[in-house]
């Protein structure tokens, strides 16, 4: 899989969003990072925590990407375990 980043940035949401890390809601003017990207080129487009997207660097990432609310809010299982 290829992940190529198109644009990211902090938003305060309009309307409730799904996190795609956690899988939890995001509510509307809630903070987020709204990020869009290519993957396999196709495009996507997200909103996720602010912790969540903090915690993606350190996952171990197989291919660049993972699969969607399979982490605890803002947690990925390396840090749990290290």
């Amino acid at each position: 899989m290829h992940y190529a980043p198109i644009s990211e940035r902090m938003v305060t949401t309009r309307k409730p969003h799904q996190c795609p890390w956690c899988g939890e809601l995001i509510y509307n003017g809630g903070r987020a990072m709204s990020r869009a990207y290519t993957l396999d080129d196709d495009f996507q487009h997200d909103h996720m925590h602010p912790e969540c997207w903090a915690a993606l660097p350190f996952a171990d990432l197989y291919d660049n990407t993972f699969e969607e609310f399979e982490h605890a809010r803002g947690m990925t299982m390396e840090r749990v375990t290290a």
